[in-house]
């Protein structure tokens, strides 16, 4: 499932975590935790678009709590536009 940010870009949303788009290769996609500015947190995916977006774990472990707040938050913000 995708969310957007506040700035109006998507962000990935997977297993209670956001992950905001980090690098783009002719293949996948690279996704990277929002927290990480504030905890360093290095959780990582990757999608692949040829594949209908599949999602491939590079690293899963947090080091914080799920976005589950701020996920209900989003989906809240986007249903009234």
């Amino acid at each position: 499932m995708y969310v957007m940010s506040r700035r109006g870009n998507r962000q990935l949303v997977l297993d209670n975590y956001i992950y905001k788009r980090n690098e783009v290769s002719a293949v996948k996609t690279f996704w990277i935790c929002t927290s990480y500015p504030v905890t360093r947190c290095r959780a990582r995916v990757a999608t692949v678009a040829s594949m209908g977006d599949a999602v491939i774990p590079v690293c899963r472990e947090h080091n914080h709590a799920p976005h589950t707040g701020k996920i209900l938050q989003r989906l809240r913000e986007q249903s009234m536009f």
